[in-house]
């Protein structure tokens, strides 16, 4: 026991060294093989987790990727990425299970039939001068554009005054893209959660993207490769790629898909408006903020320079620029936080433009804002033609039969009205991911 006098105040503290800090701050991987696919073995299926080492406390946090034996090991521009993948076979020995020690910005990327084919390049603006260079799903020419993979993303904190507890935050997604079926079940202090799946197969999830029900626009989300004909992936509209070669044939995603809705939104509550209609949006981020009104300004048609004006209950301001579809999609640009404000302003600001976003996506933006959350039905969200249908399918085809919250992260902010697939444990013990039918 050692004492730490700071002024006349005594404190008392368990140190610690960063190597037991590394040891009690982990978390037990372990991978559920259900995938029954001849083509896809143990060997050929491939683990790859990296994010950046927060394990020592000691910032900056370097980014580096988890070996086999849960050994956490820096990224140099010198390291080879073929280093940064194992494959399910290689954990047989060890009952499928990785240790990973904590981490914020956590992938476990999981790829089939290769490794994915990663890079680090020096980056003054990175984490300890380098960056990785992660797949792209918007670049018709990334090298692993045609490898069939996904992606779990999680934060493992330890809080350091408590070196006994460690926080986890993890979700399956599809905010990006579909590639593989996956579940994910952590057990912990909350005891066994598991976040939602989906009743189908993996090939169930392309034909419902491909059937004649779909719009076009959104059949045409999926990639297949060429010279093989497999289906590699979905891609959300926002992450499709906008340029294409005959060796990656595409067709671009609609740019103005949302526009009718969001002139139709800008007009509703135009500040000129007789009688005027105000946005109330009720809030519940802190600092005495409950609520904001709206009003909004531009030029017709189009209101490209338009923007919403709020005044919250204490008097503060916030601006929201007339969104893109692709904004609309990507919940960015218009939706990007204003980092210039303060705290409790900023929490405001996002839960606004969140809440706004999610609306748009769902398309009830039209009715009033007390009841985009209230009516959480199929019947109110993603009713109407013009809506985000990537995210609709992957919801209409959920599986809560297990007892799983049945979320799906189908659009950034997925998370408004709790729909996201987000399991949170303060003491987790393990995360088991479920690797699910091919086909």
């Amino acid at each position: 026991m050692s004492i730490l006098r700071v002024g006349t105040v005594v404190a008392s503290m368990i140190l610690l060294s960063n190597h037991a800090l590394a040891e009690i701050n982990r978390v037990n991987v372990a991978f559920q093989n259900d995938v029954q696919n001849e083509e896809y073995p143990e060997d050929r299926i491939f683990i790859c987790i990296i994010g950046q080492d927060s394990s020592t406390g000691k910032k900056p946090y370097c980014y580096g990727y988890v070996t086999k034996d849960g050994k956490m090991v820096d990224i140099t521009t010198a390291s080879d990425p073929d280093d940064w993948s194992f494959s399910l076979a290689d954990l047989k020995q060890q009952n499928y299970t990785v240790s990973v020690p904590q981490m914020n910005g956590g992938r476990i990327n999981v790829s089939y039939g290769s490794k994915l084919k990663l890079r680090a390049n020096a980056d003054p603006g990175q984490p300890c001068g380098v960056g990785i260079v992660q797949p792209s799903e918007s670049d018709a020419n990334d090298p692993s554009y045609f490898i069939i993979y996904d992606k779990i993303e999680f934060t493992l904190n330890g809080q350091y005054s408590d070196p006994t507890s460690t926080a986890i935050f993890v979700n399956t997604t599809q905010v990006d893209f579909f590639g593989i079926p996956m579940q994910i079940q952590l057990d912990g202090a909350r005891g066994k959660q598991l976040s939602g799946k989906l009743n189908v197969d993996r090939a169930g999830v392309f034909q419902a993207f491909a059937a004649s029900t779909t719009p076009a626009a959104f059949q045409k989300l999926i990639v297949v490769n060429p010279q093989t004909k497999d289906n590699v992936r979905i891609t959300a509209p926002n992450k499709f790629p906008t340029v294409f070669t005959p060796q990656s044939p595409g067709t671009p995603f609609p740019a103005d898909y949302f526009d009718p809705h969001i002139v139709a939104f800008w007009k509703t509550y135009l500040a000129s408006n007789q009688p005027l209609k105000k946005l109330t949006i009720a809030l519940s981020e802190g600092g005495g903020i409950t609520s904001a009104v709206g009003t909004a300004t531009g030029t017709a048609p189009d209101f490209k320079d338009g923007q919403l004006n709020f005044v919250d209950n204490l008097g503060n301001k916030y601006v929201v620029r007339r969104p893109t579809s692709m904004n609309v999609f990507g919940c960015d640009g218009a939706f990007d936080l204003d980092m210039s404000l303060p705290t409790a302003q900023k929490n405001a600001d996002g839960a606004i433009k969140r809440q706004i976003a999610a609306a748009m996506n769902r398309s009830v933006e039209s009715y009033d804002p007390t009841l985009w959350c209230s009516n959480q039905t199929p019947a109110v969200f993603y009713a109407k033609p013009i809506t985000n249908h990537f995210s609709h399918i992957f919801h209409t085809l959920a599986d809560t039969s297990d007892g799983g919250e049945g979320g799906i992260y189908g659009f950034a902010y997925d998370d408004v009205c709790n729909k996201s697939s987000t399991l949170v444990d303060t003491k987790p013990t393990t995360l088991t991911v479920h690797l699910l039918k091919f086909d």
